[in-house]
């Protein structure tokens, strides 16, 4: 048994809406929108808005036990396209109605990811956010602005959610630290502190750069650093250890030795005697 509602006209009469005897509620339309206008949330699963106040009471809920997937989006048709969401921001005063435009810092998409708090009523804890955030303000009719996504993560019970990784709209990662899973436990490779020093394997950098290990080049070092020398702790290149060269070393200025020298083979210029001593 079923209790069905039809529309139609004339003798032509077509069901619209089923509610089973199960209690199934079955709709089915051809055209048109199918459209709700309430006030508060549609909540599927429960009975219960959770939490029911706080800003985080959604308009539609979709609640049950974590033994199955909340939410599906599919996507059928013999093509290589797929399934996909949108997340749309307008200025407009008009719910329902586009026509005023995002400008360049508004929020323009957001995931937020948070646990329960034991109130049961208008907070949750938020652990995680990804976002988006529009770096230009669109022409009319344009259909692409530059934009910037955000990953952040809650620092501490009481903390704060800081922004931990950016993608900006030129291809730039900005990365607040950098680590890397050693055979499970997080290394920190790379750390940015808040003067843009940058230490790799080094917590706590003294230099624009500063390494902790060698760095190896199959190329040419460059050093536009034009300080001259005159004690082993001045000039642009420094080095606390030895130099081994393998190939010819040319000075170009005055050659100060502090201890002794060992040589091979001295050779003067082809037409020119040179006193040593």
């Amino acid at each position: 048994n079923y209790m069905g509602f039809y529309t139609g006209e004339s003798t032509t009469t077509t069901e619209r809406l089923r509610i089973t005897s199960d209690g199934a509620l079955q709709q089915t339309g051809t055209s048109g929108l199918s459209y709700f206008k309430g006030s508060s949330e549609y909540i599927f699963g429960s009975n219960s808005s959770s939490p029911p106040a706080g800003g985080y009471e959604s308009v539609l809920q979709v609640q049950g036990a974590k033994t199955r997937s909340a939410f599906t989006v599919a996507a059928y048709m013999n093509n290589a396209g797929g399934p996909f969401m949108n997340f749309l921001s307008s200025r407009s005063g008009t719910v329902g109605t586009l026509g005023t435009k995002c400008i360049n810092g508004d929020s323009i998409g957001d995931l937020r990811f948070s646990g329960d708090n034991g109130t049961n009523y208008s907070s949750v804890a938020m652990g995680a956010q990804i976002y988006a955030t529009a770096a230009s303000t669109p022409g009319d009719g344009d259909t692409v602005i530059a934009g910037r996504m955000r990953f952040a993560t809650g620092t501490a019970n009481a903390g704060s959610i800081p922004t931990v990784m950016e993608i900006r709209e030129d291809g730039y990662l900005m990365l607040k630290r950098g680590r890397v899973n050693n055979n499970g436990s997080a290394t920190t490779v790379m750390r940015i502190d808040s003067t843009a020093k940058v230490g790799i394997n080094n917590l706590s950098p003294d230099q624009p750069l500063d390494v902790v290990g060698n760095i190896q080049t199959d190329s040419q070092l460059l050093v536009d650093g034009t300080t001259d020398a005159s004690t082993i702790s001045t000039g642009s290149i420094i080095t606390k250890g030895g130099v081994g060269i393998a190939k010819k070393l040319f000075v170009g200025g005055d050659t100060n030795f502090a201890g002794l020298t060992t040589t091979g083979n001295i050779v003067p210029n082809a037409t020119t005697s040179r006193n040593l001593g």
